[in-house]
């Protein structure tokens, strides 16, 4: 008998960090510290919603929406001028799959074991207008 997919949502506040890589030896860089915070907040709403459940051992599906800051350059208002400036800003970094793969090693231990079972992974980043920070939205798919 095969067991029906459990899917989870979770909001997580903050300012999306991308993956990045420590390249110094003798300290850590500062992004590399700011995605080891931001991946730290995933964890606790992760930890929270799984509650006193394992980590999936089966094929698991992700799916993230970044929601980053308005830049505090841009146009105030939402309007034409505003779209034209958010279809540019949209394109500079940070860059989703780095924005995907933090994102991804932080449930990893807590949603699944390990990442070989993340069988789909599906990522979008846009701009949160009324919201200082940003946050992401992580949908999961799995039994």
């Amino acid at each position: 008998m095969c067991k029906e997919p459990r899917p989870m949502n979770l909001e997580v506040p903050g300012k999306p960090a991308p993956w990045q890589a420590q390249m110094r030896r003798a300290e850590r860089s500062p992004g590399f510290l700011r995605m080891q915070a931001w991946q730290d907040v995933i964890r606790i709403y992760a930890r929270q919603a799984m509650g006193s459940r394992e980590p999936s051992a089966g094929p698991i599906e992700l799916e993230f929406v970044f929601y980053l800051a308005w830049p505090k350059s841009g146009p105030k208002m939402q309007g034409p001028a505003g779209l034209r400036y958010a279809e540019k800003q949209i394109l500079k970094k940070p860059d989703v799959s780095n924005l995907n793969k933090a994102a991804e090693d932080a449930l990893k231990g807590i949603i699944f074991v390990d990442d070989s079972q993340v069988i789909k992974v599906s990522g979008e980043k846009t701009f949160a207008y009324d919201v200082p920070e940003g946050w992401v939205s992580i949908g999961i798919e799995g039994d």
